[in-house]
């Protein structure tokens, strides 16, 4: 039985090509829409339209016979069944465990976190200011085991001096830096500088638990802002 009408056949790769450019553009939203930071190798989604636009194109011009046509588009549709679910969810899990470190995606953070209504990082500020020196930013999502945290650090006199007068007005004082788990960052590994002083806003009082603070180098006019949840 004749699969189609011969000279048609054309039309089996040009249909998948409009299905994976849907697939393709709709994964592509999610992830550009729905992940912090885009990545290059994202466009590799796109991969799959061009293979089958290729195939539309060599067939329709009479390169490939009607077999061969039908039997490449077959290959096409099973390779694109797996290639696509696990090609998503492979980035979800590379992106999950890989930190977003350029500052420039800090307000995009707080965004996707939903800032205005998340209390938990309420206190951080909702940019960096423009006079800041000296940014780092830090953010990895928790998965399985792994702990959610979000870290800026910068150099501000006006920042420092806000958030000195905000803590003062709510009555939370200051505790030295010392060695315990309050105190490590991801930008001091270890310990912050004793030229620190931290304000606890709230912590569960556990090894791996919920800490939010923010830590401040008066002299230096640093302050460093802290969320994890482990």
């Amino acid at each position: 039985m004749q699969i189609t009408q011969k000279g048609k056949t054309y039309l089996i790769p040009l249909i998948l090509t409009l299905l994976s450019g849907i697939v393709s553009t709709a994964i592509l939203g999610i992830l550009l829409f729905g992940l912090i930071q885009p990545r290059l190798y994202f466009l590799l989604f796109l991969f799959p339209v061009l293979l089958a636009g290729l195939l539309t194109f060599f067939s329709k011009r009479g390169k490939l016979n009607d077999v061969a046509c039908i039997v490449l588009s077959a290959l096409f549709l099973f390779a694109s069944l797996f290639a696509y679910p696990y090609g998503f969810f492979f980035t979800l899990i590379i992106e999950a465990t890989t930190p977003v470190t350029h500052p420039v995606f800090y307000e995009r953070t707080l965004r996707l976190l939903g800032y205005e209504k998340n209390e938990a990082i309420a206190f951080f500020p909702p940019s960096v200011p423009k006079e800041a020196t000296g940014v780092s930013f830090y953010y990895m999502t928790g998965i399985a085991m792994a702990g959610t945290t979000l870290e800026l650090c910068f150099t501000d006199e006006d920042t420092v001096n806000e958030y000195l007068s905000y803590a003062k007005a709510k009555g939370i004082s200051p505790s030295p830096v010392s060695k315990d788990h309050t105190t490590y960052t991801q930008k001091y590994k270890y310990a912050m500088p004793e030229t620190f002083e931290c304000y606890l806003l709230f912590s569960d009082n556990s090894n791996h638990g919920e800490r939010e603070f923010f830590a401040v180098d008066e002299a230096n006019n640093e302050i460093l802002f802290c969320y994890e949840n482990w």
